[in-house]
């Protein structure tokens, strides 16, 4: 963890589509499409991490996916 990460919430619900979680699409913040369910969302510069586990993970904005079918625009790195 940074000291320039800011805390924006926590991952409230996951998306499924039927009974596969991996197809499920995202339609709000703070939703995922796997069992996440309570991690930590920060935002860090133009960047999201999400605190999953022991582990941050990095989504990287990039306004080539913002342009396609990931509207927020974010990619993992």
């Amino acid at each position: 963890m940074k000291d320039d990460f800011i805390c924006l919430g926590e991952i409230k619900s996951v998306v499924t589509n039927g009974q596969s979680i991996s197809v499920g699409v995202t339609k709000e913040n703070f939703q995922a499409n796997h069992f996440i369910v309570g991690s930590k969302v920060y935002q860090y510069g133009y960047d999201i991490v999400v605190h999953i586990n022991v582990k941050y993970r990095l989504y990287k904005f990039s306004k080539e996916n913002s342009t396609s079918n990931n509207s927020r625009g974010l990619s993992q790195k």
